[in-house]
C-alpha cells in the first residue's frame, strides 16, 4: 500500500491510500471518504465544508470527468459512479 498526499494539497489533512490491486481510498483526516475501486467511484458522506473541499481535490486530480454533484447525488441517491463512463448504479 503507498500513502499519498495530494499534489496541489501536501498540507492539508487528507490524504489518499493506493492499494496493490490499485483502488483508490480518499481520507480525510482520519475518515475514509471517497474509494475508487476498478473504476467505480462511492463516497459514504460529504460531512464537512472542509472535507467537502477536499473532495472537489481528490477528483480534480483520480477523477477529472467527476464533478463534486455528480458526487453529492449518489451520496444522496446510495449510488456510485464509473469514472470512465459517469455510469451510475446502486451500492
Amino acid at each position: 500500500m503507498t500513502i499519498r498526499k495530494l499534489d496541489n494539497h501536501r498540507y492539508s489533512q487528507c490524504h489518499v491510500e493506493i492499494t496493490d490491486a490499485a483502488a483508490v481510498h480518499f481520507f480525510s483526516y482520519s475518515t475514509l471518504v471517497c474509494s475508487i475501486d476498478d473504476g467505480w467511484l462511492s463516497c459514504s458522506g460529504l460531512y464537512s465544508m472542509t472535507t467537502r473541499k477536499q473532495i472537489g481535490w481528490f477528483l480534480k486530480e483520480y477523477a477529472p470527468r467527476i464533478t463534486f454533484q455528480m458526487v453529492k447525488q449518489c451520496v444522496e441517491d446510495n449510488t456510485m459512479i464509473d469514472i470512465n463512463t459517469s455510469e451510475i448504479v446502486p451500492l
